[in-house]
């Protein structure tokens, strides 16, 4: 395959980077090449891959974009996006960085302004503060970014008990530290972009400072500054001149009359804070002073959190890392606690048994991974079990939903709706099978690596769908449409009622991001019949031994038949 491949047309899920990296979803383009979302095939963590098209940099310059690399990967700080390795493939570079799954903030702006909601001065001055923070350290390595702008800061808001956090990154730190003034001029240049761009003028940090500043003045009054603008207390009435000076000292138009350093600015919102509002606004006294007691809270809790977040995560921020490694840790545990399947012994075992798969007896991962609140693929319910370990018995199970034939290719798989669970059960037992319990039905679904949905961690709609039954669409046992087509019926009673079953999997109405997860829990009546609950059946591995010692025995005993009646010929002959 040519190296022109890589910028014709994505990639295809699946390929294999430099024997180390699987890709698992295309991102787009960036201005710097094409860019995917990748697996690492030995640590299974997920990064972000990042080509760059060889008008920018070719295989010769790779010592010189290793040497950048390096540069920054010195910079560990919470609110800048960290970078990984380079390689080569196809004779194109690339490169790795984390995985920030987020939006972005003119994602945010925009989701705010549809729905009429301002920011608020904490949440607008938290944001500035953070890039500002991470923004300092990249200036003392001697990089500058230049292209601050709300599309290149990522945020995530996640949950932390009853309480959130938002956590803020800078992104793309790269595409300037490579481009350097090679950077095309015909691309657009957004508002946030410091005039001296257009003078041809050299960055310096005052370049940077430029961009956060309007980016600040877009997030208090809905709109970025161009030309000649408005001081943000005549468009928004409870900001005071303290808030205006913040910005006409970051806007100036003259470099070297902004702020001096990154860390100036931080420190003038960090001193200033408590002048951001009106301290008495027009209108009824008691309602005045009410007001700014609130403000007083509310400022006294934000001037804290300012005052603690200058460089190194808070302590919110600290417990929500420690929240995240929980799942890693589960991981872990098993990988090193645990043998994997003998493949041979899993081999011999299916052979046993058309149509089914063999699961081993072994442990996995049962009930909510905190990942799965983090990305936002549900909300946290009473009835949710945290993820544990379970060991589970060896068992069989379908390879499709009832009744269990493959399709022909090209062609969707059926299976039996308009069934309940009583009657899915009746199938089952005719066939010598049993409805599987939700917690099989669960450790079939995560597979080996205990995975979020049948096949990894993410979630793709185009991807082994309803009417997609490849090879490969089929999971680590073996087993087909685990996180699509219909939703099946178990044998486990509702952990709410004694009245409702549990329903594992499918599309029952709702998200399907949310609904195909493996940890997914509906309860249903028992009696229900919906078009789109069907059911697989499971059978006891000791039920399978004991038909073929009888199928051996009722075999022996044909042959001993037969040997017999050969006998009898010869002594009539």
């Amino acid at each position: 395959m040519s190296s022109e491949s890589i910028d014709s047309k994505p990639l295809d899920r699946g390929t294999v980077i430099a024997s180390r990296y699987e890709i698992e979803k295309y991102l787009g383009e960036s201005l710097l090449g094409p860019t995917y979302v990748v697996k690492h095939v030995e640590q299974e963590t997920f990064l972000v891959l990042r080509f760059i098209r060889k008008e920018y940099k070719d295989k010769n310059d790779f010592e010189e974009v290793q040497g950048l690399i390096h540069k920054i990967r010195t910079i560990k700080h919470p609110n800048m996006i960290q970078y990984g390795n380079i390689g080569l493939y196809q004779e194109t570079l690339f490169f790795t960085q984390e995985y920030f799954r987020s939006e972005n903030l003119r994602a945010l702006i925009i989701n705010k302004q549809s729905e009429m909601i301002d920011f608020s001065i904490e949440e607008a001055f938290s944001i500035a503060a953070k890039i500002l923070d991470a923004v300092e350290e990249l200036h003392k390595v001697g990089i500058f970014h230049t292209t601050i702008k709300p599309e290149n800061i990522l945020v995530k808001d996640s949950a932390l008990g009853e309480r959130f956090v938002r956590r803020v990154k800078l992104n793309d730190v790269m595409t300037a530290a490579i481009l350097g003034s090679d950077t095309p001029r015909n691309v657009y240049r957004p508002p946030e972009c410091r005039p001296e761009l257009a003078m041809n003028k050299d960055s310096s940090p005052a370049s940077d400072i430029f961009s956060i500043g309007n980016i600040l003045y877009e997030l208090l009054v809905g709109k970025p500054a161009q030309g000649t603008y408005l001081p943000p207390s005549q468009i928004r009435s409870n900001l005071s001149s303290e808030v205006d000076d913040i910005i006409n000292y970051a806007l100036n138009f003259q470099p070297e009359d902004r702020y001096d350093s990154a860390k100036a600015m931080a420190e003038h919102i960090r001193q200033s804070v408590g002048e951001f509002v009106v301290s008495n606004p027009k209108g009824n006294n008691r309602i005045a002073i009410f007001a700014l007691s609130a403000a007083v809270i509310v400022l006294s809790a934000f001037i804290g959190y300012l005052q603690m977040n200058e460089g190194v995560p808070s302590p919110q921020e600290q417990q929500f890392e420690q929240v995240q490694k929980e799942d890693a840790l589960l991981l872990k545990e098993i990988k090193e606690n645990f043998d994997p399947p003998d493949p041979m012994k899993v081999t011999e075992m299916n052979a046993k048994v058309g149509g089914m798969r063999y699961i081993p007896s072994g442990p996995v991962v049962i009930g909510v991974f905190q990942r799965e609140y983090d990305y936002k693929l549900t909300k946290k319910r009473d009835t949710d079990v945290a993820a544990d370990i379970v060991n589970v018995n060896h068992f069989y199970i379908d390879q499709f939903e009832y009744p269990n034939k493959l399709p022909m290719k090209g062609e969707k798989a059926e299976f039996l709706g308009n069934v309940t669970q009583e009657e899915a059960g009746k199938f089952c037992a005719k066939e010598g099978k049993r409805l599987c319990t939700a917690t099989e039905w669960e450790k079939v679904c995560r597979g080996v690596k205990n995975y979020i949905y049948a096949f990894d961690d993410t979630y793709d709609e185009e991807y082994c769908n309803k009417e997609n039954y490849e090879e490969r669409c089929k999971n680590a046992y073996g087993v087909y449409g685990m996180s699509s087509d219909a939703a099946e019926w178990t044998s486990s009673i509702s952990p709410t009622t004694t009245k409702e079953i549990v329903v594992k999997g499918g599309d029952v109405g709702g998200v399907p991001e949310r609904r195909y997860r493996c940890s997914n829990v509906v309860s249903k009546s028992k009696i229900l019949r919906n078009r789109l609950i069907s059911f697989r059946c499971c059978k006891d591995v000791d039920a399978v031994l004991v038909e073929e010692e009888r199928r051996a025995k009722e075999a022996e005993q044909e042959a001993e038949n037969d040997t017999a009646e050969e006998e009898e010929e010869e002594e009539k002959d």
